[in-house]
């Protein structure tokens, strides 16, 4: 399917958390956005194509390390210049230090993700 350029920017969001990913899409409307969410990496990958993403908010729990790398890939493949955004808990230091440094992503704890996914 070819993305239709004029369509609307839109952020790709990552995450099984259907609270919390009704907060990100909350906010995206205000600032003027659509959204897409997507419960698995697969399904990211596989709509990523047909949209015009500006950038994806990724909740690592979801995407776990072992998947982080090859998603990022994966959209960056698709557009080069993607800015990504990871989130996860913050008492997991382990796992948002590892994404930033494995994966190249930028990186908060789920209590910041509000304040700063909006800078994609």
């Amino acid at each position: 399917m070819e993305v239709n350029q004029r369509s609307p920017r839109e952020p790709l969001i990552l995450t099984d958390d259907l609270m919390f990913g009704s907060r990100i899409s909350a906010e995206a409307r205000a600032a003027g956005f659509t959204t897409r969410s997507c419960k698995t990496v697969e399904k990211l990958l596989e709509v990523a194509p047909t949209l015009n993403v500006m950038g994806a908010v990724v909740d690592l729990g979801v995407a776990g390390l072992e998947q982080c790398k090859p998603l990022l890939d994966g959209l960056r493949a698709l557009k080069p210049d993607l800015p990504c955004m990871g989130y996860g808990s913050h008492v997991d230091a382990r796992l948002l230090g590892t994404a930033r440094e494995t994966a190249t992503i930028r990186c908060c704890p789920e209590v910041d993700l509000s304040r700063n996914w909006v800078e994609l």
